[in-house]
Parts: structure tokens; C-alpha cells; sequence
């Protein structure tokens, strides 16, 4: 009796594609293409900056990084740009890396249109769900690369989900599942990683790949354009509200004022009131607030060009006399006594 064939379970559900090299990769390619333009972009940047190492604030503003502020001011293509700007070498190294070994893979399977909207898609939802859970500056790939790893891990249980059914065997080499666990673990454990824009990406990759194996014929599932594109609406839904909520200026504010209040040390409390600041300049509260911190922990004339801004008017000189109050009743005289020649009408001591 003839024996049946035997099935190898033991190889990945989703088989490595030859991938295209030299001139036929990167201009071939649409994965190619992404990381011949981040390269541009990340070589200009360095050039400006003078470092490879790490870009300074201003050149990161200037080609598009994720800032609030800009946001709320409405710079909306800053959700985005940061896709294609990395913060540093080892950022941009890790990154590049990233795309290459698994882009060109999934822009086979899923096909350039979907690639191109899988990769940007998520990469934009990245920078919602960081802008929503974050007032810090951040760029960088890495939301759209969880969105790549998010379809993959999609496929693979459709794929994997199919060879059971056939076989009677489920695979056992799930790869984008285990990077997908792999990198949040990483990201739980190094400081510093935008895990928000992370799992924002890593969801809108599994949603928009969901929806095209649903919207676009294929031999793994069903086709329902109904579900697919149900999916895709609430998608878009859940950005929209995301966009609201890292909009809103009140909203944005009342984030600076309490990371301000919880700040581990005066410096850090004032850059976030300046950054409140450039949202509403001429506000009287956090402009006390910021004079109140400059007085405790720097050098106190660094303070007298805002005390004189509030002293200039009723509701300033009111703040003034609370900060003054609050000095008084914290025991710290010396801060106390310096807003009094601004509180005597210019009668008293000038302050040395």
C-alpha cells in the first residue's frame, strides 16, 4: 500500500519571495522607492543638523516631525511626514532594515495599491494614536513597519487557518506573529520608544489588511465588501476622533499644565509651559506658573521680562500677588521678596 505524501508543517506559513536587488530593487520596488527617499530625506537632514547622530529640534520641525503644537496650529500633514524623518543613524539604520527585509515580501502579496496603503495608512494612525497619547515630539517608520507586521500576522493566521483545514495540521512557523510579540516586548523595555504609534500602526495594518482580503477576490476568504469596507469606515472613524482630540487647543493646554505640575524637575516643568505657551502667548495663569518655577530653580532675573509682561496690567499684577501669596506661605521669603519692587509700582529696592 502506497504510503500518502508526507506534509511539512515545519516551514513558515508565508514563504520569503526572491526579492529584486541593486537598481531593480530600489527603483523597482515601491519598498525600494520608501527607503531611497528616507535616505534622502535622513542624508539632507544630517547635513543641515551637521550630525548623523541625532538632528537637531529645529531641523526635525523643519522636515515634518510630529510636534502638538504645529497640530493644533493646524499643520495636519504633520501626522503624515514623520513616516519618512528619523531621529538619528541607529533610528534610520534600524528602521531601513526593517522595510527591507520585510517589504518586499508583503508588497508581493498584498500588491502595490494595498502595500502603499497598508504602509501609509498605518504609519498615519501611528501618529494618531502617538499625538493622542503623547505632547512629545517623535518621527520615524516605525508606526507604518508595525502596520507591515500587522498584515503579515493577518495573512499568516488566514494562511495558516486554510493549511488546517486542508491538512488537518496547523503551521507552526508563524514569523510576523513572533516578530510582532517580539517588538512590543522590546518596546515595553527600552525607554524612550513610542509604543503608542507602534500599537496605533500595528492596528491599522491588521484593519486594512483585514478589509482587503474581504473587499478584493481570493482564494482564502470569502468576499463581503459590505464587512471590508464596514471596517474600513470605522477605521477612518477612529483616526477622525483621534484628529479631534490631538487638535483641540483646550484639550492640548490642560496636557501641558498637568505634565507641568508632575514634571520630575523644574526645567522640564517650564519647557512644557512654554510649549503651552506657544499655543496661548498672552496667557496670564501659565505665564505666572512658568515665572513661579524660573524663580525656584534658575536664575531669578531670568524671570523679570515675564513678570514685567503681567505687571503691566490689573489680571497680571493679581497673578503676581498669588505667586507672591504662595511664596509667602511655602516659607520661600526670597522669592517672595523678589516680586515686591514689581508689586510697589517701581517704589522699592531693584532687585540685585
Amino acid at each position: 500500500m502506497q504510503e500518502p505524501p508526507r506534509i511539512q508543517d515545519d516551514g513558515p506559513v508565508l514563504p520569503p519571495v526572491v526579492q529584486p536587488v541593486g537598481v531593480n530593487y530600489w527603483l523597482g520596488t515601491i519598498s525600494g522607492r520608501l527607503m531611497v527617499i528616507n535616505t534622502i530625506v535622513f542624508l539632507i537632514m544630517s547635513w543641515k543638523s551637521g550630525s548623523l547622530l541625532l538632528p537637531t529640534r529645529d531641523v526635525l520641525l523643519e522636515f515634518g516631525a510630529k510636534d502638538p503644537v504645529g497640530l493644533v496650529r493646524g499643520e495636519i500633514w504633520r501626522f503624515l511626514t514623520p513616516v519618512f524623518v528619523h531621529i538619528g543613524v541607529i533610528h534610520f539604520f534600524f528602521n531601513s532594515m526593517g522595510l527591507y527585509y520585510i517589504g518586499y515580501q508583503l508588497e508581493r502579496i498584498l500588491g502595490r495599491r494595498w502595500f502603499v496603503a497598508v504602509y501609509l495608512g498605518a504609519g498615519i494612525c501611528g501618529n494618531i494614536a502617538s499625538a493622542v497619547s503623547s505632547v512629545a515630539m517623535s518621527a520615524g517608520a516605525s508606526g507604518a513597519l508595525f502596520g507591515l507586521l500587522g498584515a503579515g500576522y493577518v495573512l499568516e493566521r488566514i494562511v495558516g487557518r486554510r493549511i488546517e483545514q486542508v491538512t488537518g495540521r496547523r503551521p507552526r512557523r508563524r514569523i510576523y506573529a513572533g516578530m510582532v510579540v517580539i517588538n512590543i516586548i522590546f518596546g515595553l523595555m527600552i525607554p524612550g520608544i513610542d509604543n503608542a504609534a507602534h500599537m496605533g500602526g500595528l492596528a491599522a495594518g491588521m484593519a486594512l489588511t483585514w478589509s482587503m482580503l474581504h473587499v478584493r477576490p481570493n482564494r482564502l476568504t470569502k468576499r463581503n465588501k459590505f464587512a471590508g469596507y464596514a471596517a474600513i469606515v470605522v477605521l477612518i472613524l477612529a483616526a477622525l476622533a483621534g484628529i479631534g482630540m490631538s487638535t483641540n487647543s483646550k484639550l492640548l493646554v490642560a496636557r501641558f499644565e498637568k505634565f507641568a505640575d508632575s514634571a520630575s524637575s523644574a526645567p522640564e516643568g517650564i519647557y512644557y509651559l512654554e510649549q503651552a505657551l506657544r499655543i496661548l502667548p498672552g496667557d496670564q495663569h501659565l505665564i505666572a506658573e512658568k515665572i513661579k518655577l524660573v524663580l525656584m530653580s534658575a536664575d531669578p532675573h531670568d524671570a523679570i521680562g515675564d513678570i514685567r509682561r503681567l505687571s503691566g496690567n490689573p489680571g497680571g499684577i493679581e497673578e503676581l500677588r498669588r505667586l507672591q501669596h504662595d511664596f509667602q506661605r511655602d516659607g520661600l521669603s526670597r522669592q517672595a521678596k523678589f516680586l515686591d519692587f514689581f508689586l510697589s509700582d517701581g517704589t522699592g529696592p531693584e532687585p540685585i
